[in-house]
């Protein structure tokens, strides 16, 4: 089985999972075809790998401590390559992918970076905005970015509608460090606190952002969203809790499931 990890977001696709470690300076690959026997494929050091996205038969990976966003071909993932490098903003956190864009953060100087990818080799820089500080994710939704603040315990909405000139349009302060964010087609948006709490924000007029219930989490939370269903755990508490969020107003608690270690990654 792979080693442990310090990956805070691994990927999953075509039976394949992108685990990035950015303590160790390692993405590896590993062949999850049989879940009982996954086998490490393929090794890569980009240089601190945090987070990344897949795109056609490309990933996109952001690198912390270089700054660097990095771009390789997994047609075969059993045998990469490297295809270009970039630069980002100071100590890039989060990437998100919408269409033929990459969104990205950076805590280092509260960035959120837009990136053109319509040539999937060769990624363009077309903006940089300031948002609060300390922005680690972003989750897209429409017309909109939703950057958590973690610094300034915010959460930002950003008019992408020109990913040439997104533009603050709002944000609503929370009792916590903003973490982690989601968002529904519904018009709700969800945002893990380093703390533990887990905020529900009605975000259906996305200029008047209101927070409409706060749910219990634990340290360092992480929350996946599926449908009417959010996932949450983190790494303190070792358990995989299920809720039905089809009233976000009032979700409920549908299942517990313990889990044998500390968890970094839905």
């Amino acid at each position: 089985a792979p080693s442990a990890v310090a990956g805070y977001k691994i990927l999953a696709s075509g039976g394949y999972v992108y685990v990035p470690d950015h303590t160790g300076d390692n993405l590896s690959i590993v062949n999850v075809t049989d879940p009982t026997s996954p086998r490490v494929v393929a090794e890569l050091a980009p240089g601190s790998p945090i987070d990344l996205v897949k795109s056609g038969n490309y990933i996109y990976v952001i690198n912390y401590g270089t700054s660097v966003l990095s771009v390789y071909d997994v047609t075969n993932p059993d045998r990469p390559v490297a295809v270009t490098s970039t630069s980002t903003g100071i100590e890039p956190q989060g990437i998100t992918l919408s269409g033929d864009k990459l969104y990205v953060t950076s805590i280092g100087d509260n960035l959120l970076s837009v990136y053109d990818i319509s040539n999937a080799i060769d990624p363009l820089l077309i903006s940089t905005t300031t948002v609060s500080t300390g922005p680690y994710f972003s989750a897209i939704s429409g017309n909109y970015a939703y950057v958590t603040g973690f610094t300034d315990n915010t959460l930002d909405v950003v008019d992408i509608s020109n990913p040439s000139a997104p533009v603050v349009v709002s944000n609503i302060p929370l009792s916590a460090n903003a973490f982690q964010v989601e968002t529904s087609d519904k018009g709700y948006t969800y945002v893990a606190s380093y703390s533990g709490d887990i905020f529900v924000i009605d975000t259906r007029n996305p200029l008047v952002p209101t927070l409409i219930t706060t749910l219990p989490g634990s340290t360092f939370g992480r929350i996946k969203l599926s449908g009417d269903f959010l996932y949450t755990s983190s790494v303190s508490a070792r358990a995989l809790d299920i809720y039905d969020v089809s009233n976000p107003s009032n979700p409920k608690l549908q299942r517990s499931i313990e889990v044998p270690s500390e968890v970094y990654s839905l």
